[in-house]
């Protein structure tokens, strides 16, 4: 089985705590064919300005995969939250090299509205423990709000994590949301997606917690398939070596399972298949 893990975090990301050289030395131990490269465009903060970071990412990534010579591809990208955080203009990213940028809703103004920060982590969790399920609701009908968006209009390649919220609110509070409640609103997400033509990911970084789910998890991605969604990636999200393509190739027995005979990577933009 060909492994690509389609999101992953260095420590070119403020929350990555493994090096370039860490995980690529984990991704051949585990003879994957492909990894991409996809630090956080992190607001401007101590050691990570705003577009360098990034920059150094993309630069590290390509000396990587020549230095490796064909053993692992090393692919660069970018996972641009919301694409606006604290303000930052995107164009600046779409004139580096990038293989592969994934949308994501984890900083936009709309967290501001139910959280005090928009780093949300620790205030979502926060909430997730300790709020109403209304609220949390309110909060997740938003979230939809704004992903639809995102696959409607952003510039980017792939919609990562679609059920994110689920990571703190079910995954860390044990709070029991029912997402089914929410599936008219992803219909609409999904319905962009597939119209759009970018591809869904599927995150397992839940399979490296007590979690066990993925992000979407199974019932989702019938829908996406129903809808006649056919390009999905996987990625691990791996903010540590250790981390690295956990949860991949259970996540490809369950596409297959659906009816998906190919995932999806990028290069230089341009999506590219490979066989499950």
């Amino acid at each position: 089985m060909e492994i690509y893990d389609c999101h992953l975090h260095t420590t070119y990301s403020k929350d990555g705590k493994s090096t370039l050289d860490e995980m690529c030395g984990r991704a051949l131990a585990l003879e994957m064919r492909a990894i991409t490269v996809t630090d956080h465009n992190e607001p401007d903060t101590p050691g990570f300005p705003a577009y360098e970071h990034i920059r150094q990412s993309v630069a590290a990534a390509k000396r990587k995969n020549e230095e490796l010579g064909g053993r692992l591809q090393v692919y660069a990208g970018v996972e641009l939250a919301d694409q606006f955080i604290g303000g930052q203009d995107p164009a600046p990213y779409y004139e580096m090299d990038l293989d592969c940028i994934l949308g994501s809703i984890h900083s936009t103004k709309m967290y501001s509205a139910f959280f005090s920060d928009h780093a949300f982590g620790s205030d979502l969790l926060q909430s997730a423990q300790k709020a109403d399920m209304d609220f949390l609701k309110k909060f997740v009908e938003a979230y939809y709000s704004e992903l639809r968006k995102t696959a409607e209009k952003a510039d980017v390649d792939v919609i990562a994590h679609l059920t994110f919220p689920l990571r703190y609110i079910n995954g860390r509070a044990n709070r029991g949301l029912d997402i089914a409640e929410f599936y008219p609103l992803i219909d609409q997400v999904l319905a962009a997606v597939v119209k759009t033509g970018k591809a869904l990911e599927v995150n397992t970084s839940g399979m490296a917690t007590d979690w066990k789910h993925f992000m979407p998890d199974e019932d989702i991605l019938k829908r996406y398939y129903a809808l006649g969604g056919r390009f999905v990636t996987t990625g691990s999200d791996a903010h540590r070596a250790e981390n690295l393509g956990v949860g991949i190739p259970e996540a490809i027995h369950m596409l297959q399972k659906i009816g998906f005979t190919h995932g999806s990577y990028f290069v230089k933009r341009k999506r590219f298949e490979y066989q499950f």
